[in-house]
Formats: C-alpha cells, structure tokens, sequence
C-alpha cells in the first residue's frame, strides 16, 4: 500500500501539519536489568510518541451550509519521521509533493525552509480553538487516523507505526473510487512485490 502511495505526488494546495503518535512503550533497561526510563514525559519529544508529518490535499470551495468545511479533501499522505527539522520536511516534502504546490502550515520552525522545494508557502498562526477552521482536512485526517488506531488496533509498536499508517492512508484515499478495494489491493500487490 505505501509503494503503490509512494508512486503519486501531492497537487495544489496542501494542509500540512504534524501529529504524535502513541506507541507501546517499551521500557529501556540497563545491562543489570534495571528500568532506566520509568516517567513518561508527554507532547513533543516524548519517548512514548513517533512523529509523524501529515499532508493533505485541500481545495477551497463555496459551502451554503455553514457547519461544513470551506474546503474540499484530496489525496492525503503521514510519513513517520525521526525529527521534525527544516532538513528531514524538505526531504519529506520533496519526494511526496508536486513543486507547483501552494503548502498552507502552522508556524512550526521545521516548515520555515519549504519554499526551497515548492513554488509557494503560507505559514500561519493557528490557535488550538481554531486548529479545524483554519486547517480542517489535515486535522481531520490526523484525528481519524488516531481513533481507528486506538479502536482497531488498541496499541502499535514504533516498527509498524508506518505501515499502519499506510494502510489508513491507501484505504482514505481510494475512498471514492467504485471498483473493489481488496481487488485493487492484490493488483498493487502483485505489481509492487513481484516484478
């Protein structure tokens, strides 16, 4: 599922944000056996959370109904990072989005370099009361992502944190398509593992 995700890249506007993952945790032991990281610490840089960048496709549109988002979801694509630095973002951002595309952001440090690999970027200011108003997609993205992970799969260790993540990401973005989903997904298959 990521190799057949990996082939696309990203167009227009993109919502991209960061999100953290729980993962199981693992105590880390020393040579006698004894627990050496025992307290968790919580939000960035926890050892109990893989970072993950989340991009989506976002198209503005015209909404009567004033509960609806104001934008329209495309495509989506989660890369679980090691660090969310300015260096690792552009790699990420290089090999998953177009160069044409306009990237709208928080105001993270790690996006402050992304108009050396795409043509235009919009870094905000977004308070957490208004995080779903003014990046709604990439939120909603992140949150769902997140429950089916903790409904489904209750824990995940830091090794399959990506593939986990691939699957939610193949299963969303073919969420309109009319052909079977388990049949495309033994095409891709076939086509990506057996050559």
């Amino acid at each position: 599922m990521g190799k057949r995700d990996a082939r696309y890249k990203l167009n227009g506007e993109i919502e991209m944000d960061d999100a953290f993952f729980e993962i199981v945790d693992i105590p880390l032991k020393d040579e006698l056996g004894n627990i050496v990281r025992s307290d968790a610490k919580r939000g960035r840089g926890s050892y109990k959370q893989m970072k993950v960048l989340v991009m989506v496709e976002s198209t503005p549109t015209v909404q009567s109904n004033p509960h609806k988002k104001k934008r329209a979801m495309g495509y989506t694509k989660m890369v679980v990072m090691d660090e969310l630095n300015n260096i690792g973002i552009n790699y990420e951002v290089s090999k998953s989005v177009s160069n044409e595309a306009h990237i709208i952001s928080d105001g993270w440090r790690g996006y402050s370099k992304l108009r050396e690999v795409v043509s235009s970027h919009t870094p905000m200011v977004v308070p957490a009361k208004d995080a779903m108003k003014k990046l709604p997609w990439v939120h909603t993205v992140i949150s769902n992502a997140k429950r089916q992970m903790l409904g489904v799969h209750h824990s995940i260790g830091k090794s399959y944190l990506q593939n986990y993540l691939n699957e939610f990401c193949y299963k969303l973005n073919r969420r309109n398509f009319n052909s079977d989903l388990f049949d495309r997904m033994i095409v891709a298959g076939v086509n990506d593992t057996w050559y």
